[in-house]
């Protein structure tokens, strides 16, 4: 109905009229994959929610309602981000929530890795320490003042002028 009523509109001579028919039509597809990004979120969402609902429950390593919601949720939660950005409903906003909702994920992960892996770092660091002083151990002292006076020696050798060494 809206196709016809823009031809109409010009045959009337209402150009506004007729721009604005023509905007909303143009908006049309924007709609449709937005709601078919909506559909396709849903969808996977419930797929993705299931698989892990499945795999937490065979292995035993927590709630798998609760993984499974926020696994559901977290897919919706783009799609909609994905739906607002096709429609064009504040993209600079959806731009800016999205990589702050990505920036949150990195730190999360880089505390988690951080404050479990405090025990590895220590044992690795302790590991080198002892690798390092053992080394030192080994060093003979003698043989370190011997190396500085051959090396002393040396340099002197070559300060000296020619002349004298002739």
């Amino acid at each position: 109905m809206l196709i016809f009523l823009v031809p109409a509109a010009d045959a009337l001579g209402l150009p506004a009229v007729s721009n604005i028919l023509n905007t909303l039509v143009a908006y049309i597809p924007n709609v449709f994959v937005a709601i078919l990004v909506l559909f396709l979120g849903s969808l996977a969402a419930t797929v993705v929610a299931d698989l892990v609902r499945g795999t937490v429950a065979s292995a035993n390593i927590g709630n798998p309602d609760i993984l499974a919601g926020i696994a559901r949720w977290a897919i919706m939660g783009f799609a909609a981000l994905i739906a607002l950005e096709q429609l064009k409903i504040a993209p600079d906003l959806i731009s800016e929530l999205f990589g702050a909702v990505v920036a949150a994920v990195a730190i999360a992960f880089g505390l988690a890795f951080g404050l479990g892996g405090q025990d590895a770092a220590r044992r690795w660091l302790a590991r080198g320490e002892s690798t390092v002083s053992t080394a030192a151990d080994q060093i003979d002292p003698q043989q370190v003042k011997e190396q500085a006076r051959a090396a002393t020696q040396m340099q002197e050798d070559q300060m000296r002028p020619r002349s004298q060494t002739r």
